[in-house]
């Protein structure tokens, strides 16, 4: 305990000198770390500097023993010594047990009332004035969040936010059930009625920035389809389940039968892409071979013996000036290939079909535009050149987007919800979308143009009339 109670020491030294460094005032998140981690300390400190000092005591009363004529004295100040070093021992054993990290929290508190229907109601608002006069008696500040009232002053739920120092320690072990046995005001007949009302205590969560990769996330499925659990991995790379589930929201998007997990629209991106591709680099290969005409020279020697002997010089000689020929016309020169005897000359490849490729790139489009659910024209495609078909087209991809909305709707007043209740506000959430509108903004400028002209125009012929 000796060398805990030092390194402690030499902490609080050092804290006490980070104060007195300007630079940590420029630093409010460094000021206030500082200034909590000192509160925390000086307890401790204080106490081992007072142990200190009765040891120091008790060292000087001893020496004092060996006199005879101070002996007395030094007697009962070395009793008194060792005395406070004992109640100092204890003190610092209590200081130094490890302390709840959320007991410099906010607490919530949560009130409902349970079995016993308007009396327990009542009860409920008991303990609502109970904490909140505790609350104001220790100097805490108190925000309703919600509440519930009957017709006759009861408490169905509420919450309440106390904001103080201390709020968790002192407040931490009233959750549970509250019971109370007494005869209701609504009671006519004298009888005693036992009401409940339950009571959660929860600490205020601090704002924390997380960066998730969703390629570090997995969802299990639970006994049924509509329970999961989400797993993430830890310092080590293992899955583990992730703490706080009840504070998780996860809701698929367009969710697969059996699957926890929603489907993308862009799911089948990845296979008509491969499609198109294929037909582009097949069509670019069909041009390089028709841009760059490859030839055929076949050379057929005759049946006499002098023919037969010399066709493979005369074959040698043929390629030569094939050769010639062709690099002379790559330089942009003309020069003639004269060949005797019989030479065949053919362009290969001049007989085959080109492959008509518009209509299935147009089809692998139409269907790429299709998963994109965006229309056509939007993206500069006029397949459908009519205003009629372009409006309709704007007003399916309107319907689209509605319907998503609809879908993520519950989800932002969900988080909106937990956001609020967890920093004390009201935690009553409304969703308000644009208006969705593709017009032109143009064509609504020229309207207004118009509206403005005829209203000019109204005005000077009343004042002409007038």
């Amino acid at each position: 305990m000796q060398e805990k109670l030092k390194e402690l020491a030499l902490r609080y030294e050092d804290l006490q000198a980070q104060l007195a460094d300007p630079s940590v005032y420029g630093d409010a998140e460094r000021l206030k770390t500082v200034n909590r981690e000192l509160k925390d300390l000086t307890p401790v400190a204080e106490a081992y500097q007072a142990y200190r000092q009765a040891e120091a005591d008790r060292a000087a009363a001893e020496e004092l023993l060996s006199d005879p004529e101070m002996r007395e004295l030094a007697q009962e100040e070395l009793t008194a010594a060792r005395e406070e070093m004992e109640r100092l021992r204890q003190e610092l054993k209590l200081l130094l047990l490890p302390k709840d990290p959320n007991d410099r929290k906010n607490v919530i508190l949560e009130i409902r009332a349970g079995t016993g229907g308007e009396e327990a109601a009542l009860f409920a608002a008991s303990l609502l004035r109970m904490y909140t006069m505790y609350a104001a008696a220790r100097g805490w500040r108190t925000d309703t969040v919600e509440l519930n009232e009957t017709e006759l002053g009861g408490v169905k739920e509420c919450s309440v936010l106390i904001e103080g120092e201390g709020a968790w320690s002192r407040l931490k072990f009233e959750s549970g059930v509250h019971r109370v046995q007494r005869v209701p005001e609504t009671e006519s007949g004298g009888r005693v009625h036992t009401s409940t009302a339950t009571v959660a205590v929860l600490p205020e969560m601090e704002t924390v920035d997380v960066q998730l990769n969703p390629a570090d996330v997995e969802i299990r499925e639970g006994e049924s389809p509509l329970e999961f659990t989400l797993w993430g991995r830890d310092g080590d790379g293992q899955l583990r389940e992730l703490p706080r589930q009840e504070l998780l929201l996860f809701t698929p998007f367009q969710p697969e039968v059996g699957s926890p997990y929603g489907v993308s629209l862009l799911r089948s991106m990845p296979f008509l892409t491969g499609i198109l591709l294929n037909i582009y680099q097949a069509m670019g290969m069909n041009w390089e071979r028709m841009g760059n005409v490859r030839f055929a020279v076949v050379y057929k020697p005759g049946d006499a013996p002098l023919e037969q002997s010399m066709a493979q010089e005369r074959s040698r000689q043929i390629a030569r000036e094939w050769s010639a020929a062709m690099e002379a016309g790559r330089d942009g020169r003309v020069r003639d290939f004269v060949a005797v005897g019989d030479v065949d000359i053919k362009v290969i490849g001049a007989d085959n079909q080109v492959l008509d490729s518009e209509v299935p790139v147009r089809q692998i489009l139409e269907q790429l535009v299709a998963r994109t659910g965006i229309p056509p024209f939007l993206l500069g495609l006029s397949w459908s050149s009519t205003e009629r078909m372009s409006t309709q087209q704007a007003d399916m991809m309107t319907s689209e987007l509605t319907a998503i909305r609809r879908g993520l709707e519950p989800v932002v007043e969900r988080i909106c919800e937990l956001w609020l209740a967890l920093h004390g506000f009201d935690r009553r959430v409304t969703v308000d979308w644009e208006d969705i509108n593709l017009q032109d903004l143009v064509e609504e400028a020229r309207a207004e143009l118009y509206r403005e002209q005829a209203e000019e125009l109204r005005l000077a012929r009343e004042g002409k009339e007038g």
